[in-house]
């Protein structure tokens, strides 16, 4: 799966392992959060098939430590 930035669509992180939906959020955590990436709002490509309805039916956030839903401004 890939990440990328919602506002600029660079890659922020590419090749990120999912092996189940109950740890989708913290396998993109730990990836965002090891490279140091500065929150933002993010979006994702090449989503496995059992994740595709969690992810793409919400709006992400990434604060720097978590990954979380985007409220509006």
């Amino acid at each position: 799966m890939t990440v990328l930035s919602q506002e600029t669509q660079q890659i922020l992180a590419e090749d990120v392992k999912v092996s189940s939906l109950e740890n989708l959020t913290l396998s993109i955590e730990y990836i965002l959060h090891s490279k140091e990436i500065e929150p933002q709002r993010v979006c994702f490509l090449k989503v496995p098939q059992s994740c595709k309805k969690f992810l793409y039916s919400k709006d992400w956030f990434w604060d720097g430590e978590k990954l979380l839903i985007y409220q509006g401004d």
